[in-house]
């Protein structure tokens, strides 16, 4: 990007002197000068122009890699959460296979009807956690599904956007060295040796 900025600076430069240096031409050719002159300071403006789009593309450009790089965060965090997630319900699920004893049969061999209504309130407070659980399992593995679209979306933006710099500077630079390059120094040339 800086070597773009640096040809489109000397492209500039050169421009500029060639529309300072004096030509001695003569008052046939002056007409010519002037108008080679016009067209040269047109060339200038669309130059400065460009550079100012491509400035503002570069800003835009480090603004869209920086919510590149936190939406690789953010998607970063989201798969290692999910990976803590997933292997905790496997160590969840271990844990009910290892104990043997299903929530039934705790239910059934209560000694009270208190003791019943309390095992009864723990399995109901123990399956709203695994659901809860489950469904945060679910929710992250969709917000990784869409920060992985929203990465994918951005990176296809910043290489649009890294594209447009090169047409640019591509259509200027062939403008430039067709008409006002070559016009004036064969111009400049011929005054000379007439004068």
């Amino acid at each position: 990007m800086r070597k773009r900025i640096g040809k489109t600076v000397v492209a500039v430069t050169l421009v500029g002197s060639m529309a300072v240096t004096p030509v001695f031409a003569a008052p046939a050719k002056e007409n010519e000068k002037q108008t080679k002159e016009s067209s040269v300071s047109d060339l200038q403006s669309e130059l400065e122009q460009v550079m100012t789009k491509m400035a503002d593309l570069e800003t835009k450009l480090i603004a869209k890699g920086e919510e590149i790089q936190k939406a690789s965060k953010e998607l970063q965090q989201a798969e290692e959460k999910s990976a803590k997630q997933y292997e905790d319900m496997k160590l969840r699920i271990k844990y009910m296979y290892e104990a043997g004893d299903t929530e039934l049969e705790k239910f059934i061999n209560a000694e009270s009807a208190g003791d019943a209504l309390n095992k009864a309130e723990y399995v109901q407070a123990v399956y709203t956690y695994d659901r809860d659980k489950l469904q945060e399992y679910v929710d992250t593995k969709k917000e990784i599904e869409n920060l992985k679209t929203t990465l994918e979306k951005d990176k296809a933006s910043l290489e649009k956007m890294n594209t447009e710099p090169d047409k640019a500077g591509r259509r200027t630079a062939s403008t430039c060295s067709c008409s006002g390059g070559s016009g004036k120094t064969s111009g400049g040339r011929k005054s000379r040796e007439d004068g």
